[in-house]
């Protein structure tokens, strides 16, 4: 009895039941009283034959008994009144206590303290050939015309008809709200089973979409965050593995290195502790990027934001990986434009993306390569591009390039690249900023990563390079 179909069809039953009840009553009242307006005084016959005859042989005396008959045939209340207005008898007995007033019209009005009545119309004269008129007869009318004649059958008949359509227009409309209910319903069934499915762990539960209205958008809705949770529970268990190969690799480096020495195998000089210590900064880096990750997905990523010089930033950004491209034969160079505005970002964050993204760029490009960082203005945001020549980046990779653990490489080997989280963590840091980050690329020509930063409010000028 809890259920939706049921009390849809509750509440439109009540309803109907009601209206139909309450049309096919005030429908009776109306037929009938239009029937009894339209029915001529003093065609329905009475049987005051007795009276007449009793009234004149013996007079008014003794016509309670008659009139009491007469009221019992006809179903009405009934009152004889003398020529001077006075009562002469009632049935029932109770109207003895009202008093009378005949008006001019011939109409009479009984009155009580509690009670008016009102009789119209003409009524039956009782007299005799010697004196006249001695008495007028006056019936109620009845509470509805049982007297056997046309009215009454007229009005039996609109009754019986009005009774009949509200009960088949009650039964019309609960045959159509329940087709409706099953054909409206069918898709709210259907998405209940499959949200049951879903919360069960179903994660490939979907609903059939077969209509454009609100439920099919609920549906289409249901869909999506089927679709969501499904590839989000992918991404969480691919994370995981991820986060476990990551992690694994350089804590068996550790663990190997440290047994090796424990068991006299591996002398402790300075070759070994700096490949100890490249581990662990390695496994640092890993947890640092988490938890940048981690605190972004959590929304508690603090931004220390002030007006920046973005030069400076890349300047510093560039002099700390000239070395290591030195080393590796490729050239860097910085190309700032002149007179530009300062950004409004967090300096230690941006230039946590600047070291991503050089760092990449050294991993990618060869010897006798060359990688270049452009800063510039575009309209209200400072432009940053960073170029290199390196191995680039085939076209079905670039779509899910900022995705955490997303390597181009799935050897997983080293020499091509880090954890997968540099340039997620760069999109989460940029985003961060209210700036947006894209990457363009050709497979074995290089890749180019441009990112926007807002300028800072009222901003001075940094200077050229």
């Amino acid at each position: 009895m809890t259920g939706l179909r049921t009390k849809l069809l509750l509440l439109t039953a009540s309803v109907v039941v009601a209206t139909a009840l309450a049309v096919a009553f005030t429908g009776s009242r109306i037929s009938t009283l239009q029937i009894e307006r339209l029915s001529p005084p003093g065609t329905v016959p009475l049987p005051v034959g007795r009276l007449r005859d009793h009234v004149a042989r013996n007079g008014l005396d003794g016509l309670a008994p008659l009139l009491d008959e007469l009221a019992a045939a006809t179903e009405r209340r009934a009152v004889l009144v003398d020529d001077g207005g006075r009562l002469v008898a009632a049935s029932p007995r109770s109207l003895s206590r009202f008093a009378l007033t005949v008006a001019p019209d011939g109409s009479l009005t009984l009155r009580s303290d509690a009670e008016i009545l009102v009789i119209k119309g003409p009524a039956a004269e009782l007299g005799d050939g010697a004196h006249g008129r001695l008495a007028r007869l006056y019936l109620f009318p009845p509470d509805g015309p049982r007297d056997g004649g046309p009215a009454a059958s007229a009005v039996r008949s609109v009754n019986r008809g009005l009774l009949a359509a509200a009960l088949g227009v009650a039964l019309v409309a609960l045959g159509i709200t329940w087709a409706l209910a099953r054909r409206v319903l069918a898709p709210v069934d259907e998405l209940t089973r499959a949200s049951e499915r879903l919360a069960a762990g179903d994660l490939a539960s979907r609903v059939t979409v077969t209509s454009d209205d609100e439920l099919g958008k609920l549906g289409g809705s249901f869909n999506a965050m089927a679709t969501a949770l499904e590839r989000a529970e992918a991404l969480r268990k691919e994370m995981v593995s991820d986060v476990a190969h990551e992690l694994k690799t350089p804590l068996t480096n550790i663990r190997c290195q440290l047994e090796a020495i424990q068991d006299g195998l591996l002398r402790p000089d300075d070759a070994t502790i700096r490949s100890l210590h490249d581990e662990t900064m390695l496994l640092a880096g890993i947890v640092d990027d988490l938890q940048d990750l981690s605190l972004a997905d959590a929304g508690r990523l603090t931004l220390h934001r002030a007006p920046t010089s973005l030069p400076d930033v890349v300047r510093q950004a560039a002099d700390a990986h000239a070395a290591a491209a030195r080393v590796k034969g490729v050239s860097l160079a910085v190309e700032i434009a002149p007179d530009l505005p300062q950004v409004d970002a967090d300096p230690r964050r941006l230039a946590q993306v600047l070291r991503n993204l050089l760092s990449n760029a050294l991993a990618a490009t060869p010897r006798d390569g060359a990688i270049e960082v452009t800063v510039s203005r575009n309209g209200d945001a400072a432009r940053l591009v960073v170029r290199d020549t390196g191995i680039g980046i085939a076209a079905e990779h670039l779509p899910r390039l900022f995705e955490r653990f997303y390597r181009t490489d799935p050897s997983r080997t080293r020499g091509t690249g880090g954890a997968g989280l540099g340039l997620a963590v760069v999109k989460q840091l940029v985003d961060a900023h209210g700036g947006s980050v894209s990457a363009e690329s050709v497979a074995g020509k290089g890749s180019a990563f441009t990112v926007t930063l807002p300028l800072a409010p009222n901003s001075a000028f940094t200077g050229s390079s």
